[in-house]
């Protein structure tokens, strides 16, 4: 891309983390850039920014208002400053993106009382439907019910 400088101080060239890299749940197709083994359960974009901040020591920007292409009803991405201008890591024990990744999911697996979603869609469903506390007894039958007998009577007619 011609109009972005290759300047690394630049907001712009920072390198990017989507929580769903390293999502355990999600699949490579789904866009996870780790080993399950590596990964941490259902992470924040809050979560990756405060790992980055406390325990990194490095510029980071997070940005709520983005979402990630392949699931974008999940928001949220952090900006990470991992090189000076002169393009050597600002933290040496982190040299790379998938270093920085994987340390970041090996810090939120540490978080301690972190609280994590449901496991199952049923239980994730639930949450937003309520429940019904109608009794069986005085639920009334479908208005295209008939009282008895088959109302197709084209199955009725034996064929000649």
């Amino acid at each position: 891309m011609a109009h972005l400088t290759t300047d690394p101080t630049n907001v712009a060239r920072w390198v990017v983390v989507y929580p769903i890299y390293i999502n355990s749940r999600k699949t490579l197709e789904q866009g996870r850039r780790l080993g399950v083994g590596y990964c941490c359960d259902s992470p924040t974009a809050q979560e990756v920014a405060l790992v980055v901040k406390a325990n990194l020591k490095l510029e980071c920007i997070l940005e709520w208002e983005k979402a990630y292409p392949r699931d974008f009803m999940q928001r949220g991405r952090v900006r990470v400053q991992l090189f000076d201008a002169n393009k050597k890591p600002l933290n040496s024990g982190i040299p790379n993106r998938q270093t920085l990744l994987k340390y970041i999911a090996l810090q939120i697996n540490k978080i301690p009382n972190r609280t994590l979603p449901p496991t199952d869609d049923a239980a994730i469903f639930a949450q937003f439907v309520p429940t019904a506390t109608t009794s069986s007894a005085s639920a009334t039958p479908p208005a295209n019910a008939s009282a008895g007998g088959n109302t197709n009577n084209k199955k009725n007619k034996k064929k000649k």
